[in-house]
């Protein structure tokens, strides 16, 4: 089995959530400064730049290296994602979608680090470059698989936290 759907669907990821900070860098800068990392939209633009960058090199396959990077962003964002959540930061984001608020959970931290621990596994494993068919299914199991995490975010918390069962 390739580990090349996990780290394409990270990648696809990381660029969205790239591309959000770049167009909505204020979506970003409270979250940072609830985990108390001091921030300034300048590097949040910059931030978002290096996640479009890192993202585009490890879907081309430019070198391992890249999988390497996915995988220590995703291990940073997961733990941000847990320090979100312990530290209580009720009404920020993390800005990974842009405008559209997407409060701290330990879903988001576990998918954080599936991604790292996926991209890790692609940066050791020699996988041979696909065929054009098989590129084709695993480029829409890697969007299917992103699709799904950012649904899965997006979502499922606050489906949980509405549940207040019946009497």
């Amino acid at each position: 089995m390739t580990p090349l759907p996990v780290l394409w669907a990270a990648s696809l990821l990381l660029i969205a959530g790239g591309v959000a900070k770049v167009r909505h860098p204020g979506a970003t800068v409270p979250a940072l400064r609830a985990a108390g990392i001091p921030a300034h939209r300048n590097a949040v633009i910059a931030l978002g730049t290096i996640e479009v960058a890192v993202g585009l090199g490890a879907i081309t396959g430019v070198s391992q290296g890249f999988a390497v990077l996915v995988a220590i962003l995703y291990a940073a964002f997961a733990a941000f994602s847990a320090r979100l959540v312990v530290v209580g930061a009720p009404g920020v984001s993390c800005g990974c979608a842009g405008e559209r608020a997407l409060p701290p959970s330990w879903l988001h931290a576990v998918l954080n680090s599936i991604a790292a621990i996926g991209a890790s596994v692609a940066a050791i494993a020699h996988t041979d470059v696909p065929n054009d068919l098989q590129l084709v299914v695993l480029g829409l199991g890697s969007f299917a698989i992103a699709w799904a995490a950012f649904l899965a975010v997006a979502y499922v918390p606050t489906l949980f936290g509405s549940y207040r069962g019946t009497q």
